[in-house]
């Protein structure tokens, strides 16, 4: 993705990511995403569901809050500065966004990788810190070994979950499904899972590969120059980052007062 940001700043060099590959590659990740439907991932979901959705809808009520306060004060229209501003996978927001008429791709996409690099630089930092300094320990000793999915183990069931991913894709455009291409695998993937028939886990290669499809058509959707106020608009992603990394870490402690989970598990 930044490769390609870059590359598409040179004026003599002209760059195509055709739509197929991304959505390919968002195939691939609605796959992966809705195999980890499990009965006993569903059970526990259950169980723990209200707070769940408790915490959902906190999360959302502050983001929510925090866009309209930035509409108000920097000429970002709300639905964009919404967008910008709920927690969710990159790619998947931004496929959302360029679905959705009205939405600046330009200044969410911006918004979004500015939280995703805050959140890889600042999470680590703040678990290693002395504020879950007393769990880390805890927390390591209960790490379990997971067996690594092979390429071979794909074969021959990858090519009937393949031909039905690809339809669940299709109707879900049909009917107009929002990030049809993600969604329509996960829901199909996840349904099929709960009757009992499982896909096979895909090495860690092929996620790759598919992040690799997604991230470089976001990467050539960045477009720096059509940001009204660059230094503005950085300003306002590095608060809006900074203030939903506070209310999950503050939400994350509620957690745990409800539920027999350390902190950084919480987090």
């Amino acid at each position: 993705m930044a490769a390609l940001l870059i590359a598409s700043r040179f004026k003599n060099v002209k760059l195509i990511w055709p739509v197929s590959m991304r959505n390919t590659g968002l195939i691939i990740v609605g796959y992966s995403i809705g195999i980890s439907f499990t009965k006993s991932s569903l059970s526990d979901m259950i169980s723990h569901l209200p707070s769940m959705l408790i915490l959902t809808i906190l999360i959302v009520l502050v983001c929510a809050c925090s866009a309209f306060v930035m509409s108000k004060y920097s000429g970002i229209d709300f639905p964009t500065s919404l967008t910008s501003s709920i927690p969710g996978g990159l790619s998947q927001i931004v496929v959302f966004a360029e679905e959705m008429k009205g939405i600046d791709i330009t200044t969410v996409t911006f918004f979004h990788v500015t939280r995703v690099i805050m959140v890889v630089f600042l999470v680590p930092l703040l678990i290693i810190s002395p504020i879950f300094a007393a769990n880390r320990i805890n927390d390591s000793s209960k790490i379990m070994d997971n067996v690594i999915p092979e390429w071979s183990d794909l074969f021959p069931l990858i090519f009937l979950f393949a031909l039905i991913c690809f339809l669940a894709a299709r109707i879900g455009k049909i009917f107009k499904l929002p990030a049809p291409y993600f969604l329509g695998p996960v829901i199909v993937t996840a349904a099929i899972g709960l009757l009992g028939l499982h896909g096979p886990p895909l090495p860690l290669s092929l996620l790759d590969i598919s992040q690799f499809m997604v991230g470089g058509y976001i990467g050539l959707l960045l477009k720096p120059e059509q940001l009204d106020n660059k230094r503005k608009t950085l300003l306002l992603a590095l608060m809006n980052g900074l203030i939903l990394i506070c209310a999950t870490m503050f939400f994350s402690f509620l957690l745990t007062q409800y539920y027999d989970l350390s902190p950084i598990t919480g987090f």
